[in-house]
Parts: C-alpha cells; sequence; structure tokens
C-alpha cells in the first residue's frame, strides 16, 4: 500500500512538472501549476492519514453496514468540501458561518489575481532581464555577487507580495465562499 502511495505521489509530481518544462510556460502560469498541485498532494496526504485508521479498522473488523445506517466514512460531499476549504487538516466537520458574501469574495479574488500579475511582470520585466544579461562563467565572484544582491529588493518584495495574495487573499476568498468560519490562517497563538 505503501509502495502504491509513493508511486502515485512521484506519478502526481512528475507530469506538471514535464507539462511546464515542455510547455516552457511563464513565471505565473509555472507558479500556479506546481502550487495547486503541491496543494492536491498535501490534502491528499491528511485525508488517507485522518481515514487510513479507520480502513484499516474496518478491515480487520470485516463489520457489515446495514442498509439503512450510516458508515463512518466520509462522503464525497465532505471530501469535496475538504479539497476546497483553506484547511490542511481533515476533519469530518468544520465550523462554517451563516451567510457568505459573494461581494467580498470576488475581492478577495481580484487582489490575489492581481498580485500574481504584479509579480509576473517584477520577475519578466526586472529580474529575468538583468539575470540573463549575465554571463556567469567569465564574470568574477565580487560582480556575480553584486548582481545577485541586485535581485534582493525585487525578491523580497515579489515574496511578501505572494504570501498576501496566497495565505490573505486566496484562503480567505475560498473561505467566504464556503462560509468557513475559521478564518485565523496566519495566526501567532
Amino acid at each position: 500500500m505503501l509502495t502504491a502511495y509513493i508511486v502515485y505521489l512521484t506519478t502526481f509530481f512528475y507530469f506538471p512538472l514535464k507539462f511546464l518544462f515542455v510547455w516552457e510556460l511563464n513565471c505565473a502560469c509555472s507558479f500556479i501549476i506546481t502550487c495547486e498541485t503541491t496543494r492536491i498532494a498535501m490534502k491528499l496526504h491528511a485525508f488517507l492519514r485522518e481515514n487510513m485508521p479507520r480502513a484499516i479498522a474496518k478491515k480487520t473488523s470485516a463489520a457489515v453496514v446495514e442498509p439503512g445506517t450510516t458508515s463512518e466514512w466520509p462522503s464525497v460531499e465532505q471530501y469535496v468540501y475538504f479539497m476546497f476549504c483553506p484547511s490542511f487538516i481533515y476533519r469530518d466537520e468544520y465550523p462554517r458561518n451563516e451567510t457568505r458574501c459573494l461581494r467580498k469574495a470576488a475581492m478577495h479574488f481580484l487582489h490575489c489575481f492581481i498580485l500574481i500579475e504584479f509579480v509576473n511582470l517584477q520577475f519578466t520585466q526586472y529580474v529575468f532581464p538583468w539575470m540573463d544579461s549575465q554571463d556567469y562563467t567569465t564574470l568574477s565572484a565580487r560582480t556575480t555577487l553584486l548582481s545577485l544582491f541586485a535581485g534582493i529588493v525585487p525578491g523580497i518584495v515579489c515574496l511578501v507580495s505572494l504570501f498576501y495574495g496566497l495565505l490573505h487573499s486566496w484562503l480567505n476568498g475560498f473561505a467566504e465562499l464556503m462560509r468557513f468560519a475559521d478564518r485565523q490562517f496566519y495566526m501567532v497563538s
């Protein structure tokens, strides 16, 4: 079973990466595909980690579920909700709000897409031309170090922008759509 899981994860990461390199996608597309592949793999692992003890107990007990009674297995609805809710810990039930505001969710997604485009522009207009014009095989260590320092400021701006875009905008957008009540994703306890 473990071998099948490892083979599954290997192929799950192999094909998106092969797709990225074959099609030579730009920075924003590559970022989205790799982030979503990683997110889905982590969600799948959390789902299996929480439900594998149930499967083992059911397999060893050989108990039969009577028609009309509920099984302890998660439903498809619970699995789909977990795949889109902003949590990496699988539970059968999550706290939920009574209402949702689609305007607020749309604003969160708009912020996220604007930040992805901003980071893409930073890289394509500033970082890539600067780094691509350097011939690192003939440069001295001092010149190489100085050229790397020139990329630190846009790198930090991109990092902070993507953290805000991902941790705040993307997660709050899906939380609002799915009426997920726990919105303290990056709260320090």
